[in-house]
């Protein structure tokens, strides 16, 4: 494999920008302590959220190949551009440190890519001639569209400030890929599927440098598979997916 995989440029990456939005966010709620009422309580009248964000990602321990002859672990990475909106859909209520409100989104992905760079793997087989070996795989990327028509999110309120506002969410999505995925087609028995579906889940905050407007930072952990659609269904088990996206709140 690379020496030094992307995904881990990705990593680092959100890890910088997300530390200093949240050191920018408390800097800014020590210093509005002192705000009136009804600014501190603004988080508990938006309504309406519409935004934009991307993310890249990578998916640990992808074990791929001929289910029966060799597997191989892969180097497999994934970047997405995705427009959301969303509403909340109740007030605030809960006990303690688990207050929060419950928000319906949707997600539209129209740039979704998975990239392969090019690798070397070690190849395990039942084959004795075969296992152990290395083989060289060229580079590759296929594209796809994604559809995330349930996500139900859980926002913490209850903090004092408005700045910031963690959250929790589960979903379940589609994706159309124009080539088979995860795997593709070597002879038949072996053929995946152009459709998959998504169900996930994340952990996020909102990072609010505007009354009304948020910067997001969030990790999501996404499962991709077929549910015999193709005639195999080896599936993603699980990817990690950084994100980092800009809101408009109503």
């Amino acid at each position: 494999m690379n020496s030094v995989p992307r995904w881990l440029f990705w990593c680092a990456g959100w890890l910088v920008v997300s530390s200093f939005c949240v050191l920018a966010s408390a800097q800014q709620s020590a210093t509005g302590a002192t705000a009136p009422p009804q600014i501190q309580d603004a988080s508990f009248h938006r309504t309406w959220q519409i935004g934009a964000y991307g993310s890249g990602g990578f998916a640990p321990n992808f074990v791929i190949g001929n289910l029966d002859l060799i597997l191989y672990q892969k180097e497999e990475e994934f970047y997405t551009v995705t427009f959301e909106a969303g509403r909340m859909v109740t007030a605030a209520h809960g006990p303690g440190i688990l207050k929060g409100r419950i928000e319906t989104l949707g997600e539209i992905i129209p740039f979704w890519i998975t990239h392969s760079p090019a690798q070397e793997n070690i190849v395990h087989s039942n084959n004795p001639f075969l296992n152990g070996g290395t083989a060289g795989f060229a580079p590759y990327s296929i594209h796809g569209l994604s559809f995330t028509p349930v996500l139900l999110r859980w926002n913490f309120m209850e903090h004092n400030s408005n700045r910031h506002i963690p959250w929790l969410q589960v979903g379940f999505g589609v994706l159309w890929t124009a080539q088979r995925f995860p795997q593709g087609e070597v002879f038949p028995g072996t053929h995946t599927s152009y459709f998959n579906f998504t169900p996930q889940l994340g952990v996020g905050e909102d990072l609010f440098v505007k009354k009304n407007q948020s910067l997001n930072v969030g990790v999501r952990i996404i499962n991709f598979n077929n549910e015999g659609l193709g005639e195999i269904n080896p599936g993603v088990p699980y990817t990690l997916n950084f994100g980092i996206g800009y809101s408009w709140w109503k």
